[in-house]
């Protein structure tokens, strides 16, 4: 997500790590936190997994084919399983855990 920040010229996103979420957000509970990217946006429309991705991916140029993917293999009942999968795998791929 460092990386959608750098090329987030707008000022679009605010990033909050879930290392020191302890309480529910939104009515959203703690482990689905940890679990699942979540967004908010401006209507107060709450997003997460795939859809939450694809959102963020939209605004920012160099990513829209991830997002058009995304859309496309939610279509096709393809993004959560994948997205779960990374999700549960993140830290075999590479993706450091949070910080606590």
């Amino acid at each position: 997500m460092h990386l959608v920040q750098k090329l987030d010229g707008s000022g679009s996103f605010i990033f909050r790590g879930t290392g020191s979420v302890d309480q529910p957000v939104n009515n959203i509970p703690v482990e689905e936190l940890r679990n699942r990217i979540h967004t908010v946006d401006q209507h107060g429309t709450v997003l997460n997994g795939p859809r939450s991705l694809a959102m963020i991916f939209r605004r920012i140029p160099v990513f829209y084919p991830l997002a058009m993917f995304l859309r496309i293999a939610a279509l096709i009942g393809f993004a959560d399983p994948l997205y779960d999968f990374i999700s549960r795998n993140r830290y075999l791929l590479g993706f450091h855990p949070p910080s606590r």
